[in-house]
């Protein structure tokens, strides 16, 4: 195969490189028939088996053509953990024909590509030297190069390949200059508007999305002026039985919030393909009756509950339906008989064994089952079982994902998730052993547990993480153990502990029945609960602050209306930040309480009040922002949030920061339950930094 003779040297000259595109009786066939080709059509289904034949019916016809064989690669890489044979045997047939011939840019592209690109940076070198003007080669390489150098890489890409700007655009966050892309962009508009329309259909989303990311705020009008019309474009190419036309224009009108186009985008995007994931959500939120982080009366969820009927018959292979309606029957197991929950466990398992190698979960259904088994007090003799089937996946998981292969950012989080889940194992193993009257083995799992604790407790620090209520199950379980051996003041003592760590009215229900069962008197349970004078510490878990002398990081960020906010500018005066995504549920729970702190602060000059949108699609802030009333300011803060966490923070966060730029008080997350109080406590949050007495800073760790 001699596909090194088809290198046309020097292309210099502004003439597109001859393999930037495949020939033209292929482009459109292997547009319909790659991985990104469809919406609906995933790994394991017959559908994808197809299209993995039929890209190898057409290297057969074109052999030597570039864009074939990376099609087909494309198709056995996202179906390997189907078929890891084919994936390997591929791989294998690749470096054969590149070790075959090697001088051929091509064979030794087409081996190098199946691999990381840092676990062979010699043979991208190679690659360079040996045919400087290969297009492919530069994106290769931009991963292997320092930061100052992926820029010109990514324009010799370009320069080399102009009607490819998909490509380069699955770089943006390997290359974040803002400056480069506002270059490049009029390039790419021009490409794509020349595209056939189903590479047209694929990238003019990530092109809009890229373009209100880099463009200056105070300029997206413009931006959205030009969204207009690429979609007036769209709807006037009669592609609407191209499921991939709806995914596009609906991502379109979401960005320019056009209320009415959006719905009928969204209803076309649930009859075209409602066993896609965009489909899928789409039905689901039509079905809620908005974003599934509102809370629904429980009428509503039956309602709901009964709908996904539907789904999983149009649909059955759909796991995120599966896993929608397993959690409403978590959320409604009371209103079920053992037999129905049964065969809804049986259900989700059943489409959980079709999707365990596609989808990537924290908590798989062997554990979701285990839990309702618990629960519901049924079939708790099967929870062991599923608990291992869960160890197991998790286990698989971690040798596919090992933390050293993490960008070093994420590591520490990385660690603190899994100690975490390792450490619900255990103490769901224990609750089991309990359940079934196994003492020993439930002993051993809170002593598991208990350890993974304290290594849990080490490795958070003082970053804010859920930890009070991982302690509180902990001593539950060992009261629940005590109970199981006829230890009742024991048992006592460990309720109490966990009602201390997690406060709850079922809990304090328990520790009183067994308070008044041990002979104790209600005048002196109430004596016993009394709280002491709060200590610092337990007026952070009263109100979720927690107390902070740490400096924010100086800023100089824009808002929406193009003004641009610095944190000295700010000097003087108690600032109120919240952090948030339009992505985030618990910050859209959130906000309008946010909003109301705002309006109730609008005429201090002693206090200002900003948020960080952290959101990589900028396009989509302003649509909500108009949908909702809100009126607050909005900073583009996500490359300083980024940096300040050392990869991202958890969101929602509320930071109080002191005239002098220190952060005093700092709040995570947003429960549903505590919003009647939130905005006072807030409030009041902001006088105490204000107005309360000079605070020593606090031990480190304290």
């Amino acid at each position: 195969m001699l596909w090194a003779g088809l290198l046309w040297p020097g292309t210099g000259d502004g003439a597109e490189s001859p393999y930037c595109q495949p020939a033209p009786a292929l482009r459109e066939q292997l547009a319909a028939i790659d991985v990104f080709g469809s919406v609906s059509c995933l790994p394991g289904q017959e559908c994808y088996e197809e299209r993995i034949a039929q890209a190898r019916r057409l290297v057969e016809a074109f052999p030597d053509d570039l864009h074939a064989h990376r099609t087909l690669q494309n198709l056995l890489r996202f179906n390997a953990r189907i078929d890891r044979e084919a994936w390997e045997s591929a791989k294998s047939d690749y470096a054969a024909r590149s070790a075959a011939a090697p001088e051929d840019p091509v064979a030794l592209y087409l081996h190098l590509r199946n691999e990381s690109a840092r676990d062979n940076p010699e043979g991208w070198a190679r690659l360079r030297s040996l045919a400087p003007d290969f297009p492919f080669t530069y994106l290769g390489l931009l991963s292997l190069a320092p930061e100052d150098e992926r820029p010109g890489l990514l324009e010799s890409f370009l320069r080399l390949c102009p009607s490819r700007p998909g490509d380069a655009l699955g770089f943006r966050a390997v290359v974040p200059d803002p400056e480069l892309w506002l270059r490049l962009l009029p390039g790419m508009h021009r490409a794509v508007a020349e595209a056939p329309p189903r590479e047209r259909l694929q990238a003019f989303p990530r092109l809009w999305s890229a373009e209100f990311s880099v463009a200056p705020p105070a300029s997206h009008e413009e931006v959205r002026e030009r969204l207009r019309s690429a979609l007036s474009v769209l709807e006037e190419a009669d592609l609407e039985r191209d499921e991939l036309f709806w995914t596009a224009v609906t991502e379109g009108y979401r960005m320019l919030g056009d209320p009415e186009q959006l719905a009928r985008a969204e209803a076309g995007l649930r009859a075209s393909s409602p066993c896609s994931m965009d489909g899928a959500q789409a039905v689901i939120e039509q079905a809620w009756g908005g974003p599934l982080s509102e809370e629904l009366p429980e009428e509503r969820l039956t309602e709901v509950l009964r709908a996904s009927d539907g789904w999983l018959e149009r649909c059955p292979d759909q796991y995120l339906y599966s896993s929608i309606r397993f959690g409403l029957v978590q959320k409604l197991a009371e209103r079920l008989s053992d037999d129905e929950l049964r065969a809804e466990a049986e259900r989700h398992l059943a489409n959980w064994a079709k999707n365990e190698r596609l989808v990537g979960t924290a908590r798989s259904p062997w554990f979701q089952v285990a839990r309702l088994f618990l629960d519901a007090a049924i079939d708790v003799e099967r929870v062991p079982v599923l608990i291992e089937r869960e160890a197991a996946y998790l286990a698989g998981r971690r040798e596919r994902q090992p933390i050293e292969e993490a960008p070093e950012s994420f590591r520490g989080r990385l660690e603190r998730s899994r100690l975490q889940q390792d450490l619900e194992i255990e103490a769901l193993r224990a609750e089991a052993a309990i359940a079934l009257g196994e003492a020993e083995t439930a002993r051993a799992g809170l002593a598991a547990s208990e350890l993974l604790l304290l290594e849990l407790r080490e490795a958070v620090g003082d970053e804010p993480f859920p930890i009070s209520s991982l302690e509180a199950s902990v001593w539950r379980l060992k009261g629940e153990l005590a109970g199981l051996e006829e230890r009742k003041l024991d048992a006592l003592v460990f309720f109490q502990r966990a009602l201390d760590a997690q406060p709850t009215d079922e809990m304090e229900e328990r520790v009183a029945a067994l308070w008044r069962e041990l002979g104790g008197s209600d005048e002196a349970r109430a004596a016993a609960g009394a709280r002491r004078p709060e200590t610092a510490v337990e007026a952070e878990e009263l109100t979720g602050w927690s107390r902070e002398s740490e400096p924010l990081g100086e800023f100089q960020l824009s808002d929406l209306a193009g003004r641009i906010w610095r944190l000295k500018d700010l000097a003087g005066r108690t600032v109120l930040v919240n952090v948030w995504a339009t992505w985030c549920a618990p910050c859209r729970a959130e906000l309008p309480y946010f909003q109301e702190v705002y309006e109730r602060l609008a005429e201090r000059r002693d206090v200002a009040v900003i948020t960080l949108n952290v959101d990589h699609n900028v396009g989509l802030i302003q649509p909500y922002l108009e949908r909702e009333g809100f009126t607050f300011p909005v900073l583009l803060g996500n490359a300083y949030v980024e940096e300040m966490g050392d990869g991202g923070l958890a969101i929602p966060q509320n930071w109080i920061v002191d005239g002098g730029g220190t952060m005093r008080r700092k709040q995570l997350g947003f429960a549903p339950q505590i919003a009647a109080e939130w905005v006072e406590q807030t409030l009041a949050e902001v006088e105490a930094v204000i107005f309360g007495p000079e605070e020593a800073d606090p031990e480190p760790g304290g």
